[in-house]
């Protein structure tokens, strides 16, 4: 079995990222998070926007992935479920839930945060 680890994240976390039986490989996205608040709108999943819930809007990933979040200021780390779509020009590599946001950066006073995401992809 061959696993890459990619943006400094640590043995420890590939591990708890692959699932025990299959090849899998750890993939990662770093730069900054936001959160958004869509409270009575439909996401990209169909299912409507929970502030309260445990998910984000990604670009590209596909829908209902579980994506590891990492504030790299804190280390604070939630697992979140991608349900919805960013704009193709969004600057932030993730958009958390309010909730999601406060998981991991207990102050909403500044709403961006330098974050690395980890998933896990079948080879």
């Amino acid at each position: 079995m061959q696993y890459f680890i990619h943006c400094g994240v640590t043995a420890t976390l590939a591990v708890l990222l692959l699932i025990p039986g299959k090849l899998a490989r750890a993939n990662s996205q770093c730069g900054t998070a936001s959160y958004y608040d869509y409270e009575g709108s439909a996401t990209a999943s169909g299912e409507m926007f929970d502030g309260d819930a445990m998910t984000a809007a990604h670009e590209w990933l596909p829908l209902n992935t579980r994506v590891t979040v990492v504030n790299q200021e804190t280390k604070e780390t939630i697992v979140v479920r991608i349900n919805d779509r960013t704009a193709p020009n969004n600057p932030h590599v993730i958009d958390l839930t309010p909730a999601g946001m406060m998981e991991i950066a207990p102050s909403l006073d500044v709403g961006i945060r330098d974050v690395c995401l980890y998933w896990e992809a079948e080879t």
